[in-house]
């Protein structure tokens, strides 16, 4: 999951929309793997905003075109560049900019931006946004609610299977616990609220050899019972899967800098590999270890987020939320990024499953959020095609993370974490919905 500029890094990327990205790209993060010095394109951001900020619209137009030949598909920039060239009346270039978006199937109300205000009327701009209203309006894929869970403040974000017993496992943020579904869709808790020293939980993962349910967990002030003892406090919790209770516990001795565990998944040799969308690190947890070790070493993906080793235990694929995939080999910890088709867009990307030499992916910090199917090359090496699955689903608000079984895909619908962290506001006071979980086949 995550989201701010500080999931806070990454996972605080997430959370918010496309606002948020536009903080990280001003702080040099969303750039970390571009070709360009990040200090450079950072500079040409920053430039930009403060010919922005004091309507400065011709070099805010030439300092956003140079951005943009850094960043050519990112959501937020391109609604910049698009605004820009609005300021500056280039009606054909601002529609220009919209239809690419449309194609890219990002949504944009450019007619509700004050940037628009002196083309608004041109023939273009407004065909350009009627493209983009297609967009919102088109519906892809076919999923439907497999389970609810009927708890207006839950706020979901991790969901896990066991084969064994048929079960589903859901996380929750404010409250603190993780339920279990069973095959019925009786919900009941599978560890209580807080229970030994449990904080927000976020991304969950079965090991179906050793029987345990592995939880990413991360103190945040907007919790349930949040106490100042609390702060910046993260570790890792596996449970007994018949019993629920506590087997290991993993917690990181240091809170500053903040870190925020995201996600994690398990391979099949027991390994455990955790994501820090805080620290931009990548943990592990060998079978039997006693502590957390780092893997991925802050600075090679940005904002780590969604985790999916391969079956056959040689690779580590990982979702940064800046906009791309990497893939670490997990003998020799090397890593590398994907090459990607030039025509998509792929920031946001949360929750990361494998199926059958494919990647699925929870993308909820592009507008509207989908779930998108990543074919691989046969080597792995590269991103072949992408397509969406899932877009405009009625019970979709903020998505966040899902689980292959068999060859169906279930995933978290409405986390709502955004209305969780909204500032100065009460969570019960805020539109919330009961969570659902959406499940879809894979063709």
């Amino acid at each position: 999951m995550r989201r701010t500029v500080d999931r806070a890094s990454a996972r605080g990327t997430r959370w918010g929309s496309l606002a948020v990205a536009a903080a990280v790209v001003a702080s040099g993060v969303v750039f970390a793997q571009q070709s360009a010095p990040v200090e450079t394109v950072r500079a040409l951001y920053a430039a930009a905003t403060e010919a922005y900020t004091k309507k400065d619209y011709p070099e805010y137009l030439k300092k956003m075109e140079a951005v943009i030949a850094q960043r050519p598909v990112h959501p937020t920039l391109l609604r910049r560049l698009a605004g820009a060239y609005a300021l500056n009346g280039r009606a054909a270039d601002a529609a220009g900019v919209l239809r690419k978006m449309a194609a890219l199937s990002l949504y944009y109300d450019a007619l509700g931006d004050a940037d628009f205000g002196a083309v608004r009327g041109d023939d273009g701009v407004q065909s350009a946004a009627r493209a983009l209203d297609g967009v919102r309006s088109r519906r892809i894929g076919s999923s439907d609610v497999a389970w609810t869970i009927h708890d207006r403040l839950f706020v979901p974000e991790g969901i896990a299977y066991d084969a064994s017993t048929r079960a589903f496992f859901v996380s929750s943020q404010y409250r603190r616990k993780i339920v279990r579904i069973d095959p019925s869709g009786a919900v009941q808790d599978f560890v209580t609220s807080g229970r030994d020293g449990l904080w927000m939980v976020f991304g969950i993962a079965v090991d179906p050899s050793r029987r345990l349910l592995w939880a990413v967990s991360t103190a945040e002030p907007v919790m349930e019972r949040y106490s100042a003892a609390d702060e910046n406090a993260t570790g890792v919790f596996a449970f007994d899967i018949k019993t629920g209770a506590l087997a290991h516990k993993y917690l990181l001795p240091d809170r500053s800098p903040a870190h925020r565990f995201d996600d994690l998944t398990v391979a099949s040799d027991g390994r455990v590999f955790v994501s820090d969308g805080g620290s931009g690190i990548v943990y592990t947890i060998q079978p039997g270890g006693t502590s957390l070790e780092v893997f991925v070493p802050a600075g090679t993906v940005q904002g780590p987020n969604g985790l999916a080793a391969t079956p056959d235990g040689k690779w580590l694929y990982v979702s940064d939320y800046a906009g791309y995939v990497f893939r670490a080999e997990i003998a020799t910890k090397a890593v590398t990024r994907l090459a990607a088709p030039s025509d998509v867009a792929l920031y946001g990307i949360d929750g990361l499953a494998w199926h059958e030499g494919a990647l699925i992916g929870v993308q909820n910090g592009v507008e509207p959020a989908r779930v998108v199917r990543l074919d691989l090359s046969p080597d792995g090496t590269r991103i072949s095609a992408v397509r969406i699955i899932d877009m405009n689903q009625p019970r979709v608000a903020e998505p966040t993370i899902g689980v292959v079984v068999g060859d169906r895909y279930y995933y978290v619908a409405n986390s709502f974490g955004g209305l969780l962290r909204k500032p100065n506001s009460v969570l019960a006071d805020q539109p919330l919905e009961e969570p659902v979980i959406l499940m879809m086949k894979l063709g």
